[in-house]
């Protein structure tokens, strides 16, 4: 059942954009944590919070330097509309894994 239902979820999206769905769910992305538990990193801390893991939550949901970013998704994450797009679109517009992603929207 899982499966269908990301397949339907993710029908609109490009193989890029599922994959980046599929690695922040499963937690490898290339966020500080995960790179330094590979040993790919010098660090796992956030680059704007010295003091904290720079995990998926802290990420999405803590971090300061994504305020706007954060409130920006989780205002439309309330409309439950199309919920993936809205999580790409905050991926986008945060830059943070553009080295990694290059642009995740629609083209």
């Amino acid at each position: 059942m899982l499966c269908c239902s990301f397949v339907r979820l993710t029908s609109t999206l490009q193989r890029g954009q599922s994959r980046i769905l599929v690695w922040l769910h499963t937690k490898h992305i290339s966020l500080n944590a995960h790179l330094h538990r590979l040993t790919n990193g010098d660090s796992p801390f956030c680059p704007h919070c010295p003091s904290t893991k720079e995990d998926v939550m802290h990420y999405l949901l803590r971090c300061p330097q994504y305020t706007r970013e954060c409130h920006t998704l989780t205002r439309q994450l309330h409309t439950r509309v199309l919920q993936m797009p809205h999580l790409l679109n905050y991926v986008n517009s945060t830059g943070r894994l553009k080295t990694t992603f290059s642009d995740t929207r629609n083209t």
